[in-house]
């Protein structure tokens, strides 16, 4: 037998209740399994979910709704049925890279992503790059939304339900080949 005061006692307390030793195993694999150890009104120990505040579920969406924006759900469009993603940095520097080779009389250039060279032509590929910048700053508009909105919130429901997924723009699709419609 155990006893229960606020915690588990190998020999009575005073104002302890005694429980099975059974019963003492059941509560701690369930608190090994994510549950709580509460007490019911009469102070006898039992088991429920953790009930969370609006602030730690707010912390939780937070979290939800910034890897939503970092995964590949949202960073991500298909090149010629290849999807990829390039970060702002090489966004950028592919622009300057790109307008130098256009200015130099290039009319072809290669864009690496995915450890492979996709060859495509210079107004092309800028056009392209330049939708995928407008399409991360409609992405970044929405994830910043989704923050903002969780935090106005005023129930721990509200948040838990909220939909990280929606809103965002759909993924880009371009087709470089000159014999396919291409989709800009």
């Amino acid at each position: 037998m155990m006893d229960w005061k606020q915690g588990f006692y190998d020999e009575p307390v005073e104002g302890s209740l005694e429980i099975t030793d059974e019963y003492w195993r059941e509560l701690l694999t369930g608190q090994e399994n994510g549950l709580e150890i509460h007490e019911d009104s009469n102070g006898y120990p039992m088991l429920r979910q953790h009930v969370y505040t609006l602030e730690e579920a707010v912390q939780m969406k937070e979290i939800e709704i910034n890897a939503y924006d970092s995964s590949d759900k949202v960073n991500c469009f298909i090149l010629d049925g290849e999807s990829g993603w390039l970060n702002k940095a090489d966004r950028a520097g592919l622009i300057n890279s790109i307008n130098i080779e256009k200015d130099a009389g290039r009319t072809e250039t290669k864009i690496w992503f995915n450890n492979k060279k996709h060859p495509l032509p210079v107004d092309f590929a800028l056009d392209m790059i330049k939708k995928i910048e407008l399409y991360a700053i409609d992405c970044n508009d929405t994830t910043e939304e989704h923050l903002a909105i969780i935090k106005e919130f005023a129930t721990v429901q509200q948040v838990q339900t909220f939909d990280v997924t929606k809103d965002y723009p759909e993924i880009l699709t371009f087709k470089s080949k000159k014999d396919e419609e291409s989709i800009l």
